[in-house]
């Protein structure tokens, strides 16, 4: 039992990574340039290639996918003086060589190419109102399906219950 839970868990941890290996992947091919983009349309070169540093996207594609998926991590390898684990609001577990430690911490979802904010924190501000959203839908389909199970339980083999199954079974 506990080596099919483990297989289980690391299958469903290579999934995760390559989920956000193939997300990475797919906004690195968008076309524009998120420095262009933050700098503004009248912004010189230097001012974006200031930008570009800043965000880490003057570093190769494999070396920015390392650190997105690091920083995406609850547990991650960051410098261990004090600066590095703050940033990211963890604890340092374990040291690994010289100036880094794993760390255990907040997901850092680096900020947003739109509006320069920690994406962090804009999510957790429309977290309010997804949560009523998704727990309306859930009830609204919670009712409804049961409305319309009864319906179908009250008519076998009638077109309505027909319908129904059919309709459910294809999703």
């Amino acid at each position: 039992m506990l080596s099919f839970l483990l297989r289980r868990l690391g299958q469903g941890l290579l999934v995760l990574v390559g989920v956000a290996t193939v997300v990475f992947c797919l906004f690195n091919v968008l076309p524009g340039d998120p420095a262009a983009l933050l700098a503004g349309q009248r912004s010189d070169a230097s001012t974006q290639a200031a930008i570009r540093a800043d965000l880490g996207l003057d570093e190769p594609l494999p070396a920015r996918l390392l650190g997105y998926l690091n920083d995406a991590s609850p547990l991650g390898v960051h410098r261990r003086d004090s600066a590095g684990v703050a940033r990211y609001g963890g604890v340092a577990l374990l040291p690994v060589g010289g100036q880094r430690a794993v760390v255990l911490k907040w997901p850092y979802l680096r900020r947003s190419f739109q509006s320069n904010q920690d994406v962090l924190t804009l999510l957790l501000g429309y977290f309010p109102g997804t949560l009523w959203l998704a727990l309306a839908a859930m009830l609204l389909a919670a009712v409804g399906g049961i409305a319309l199970g009864v319906a179908a339980a009250l008519r076998p083999q009638s077109w309505l219950d027909r319908l129904l199954v059919t309709t459910s079974v294809l999703g």
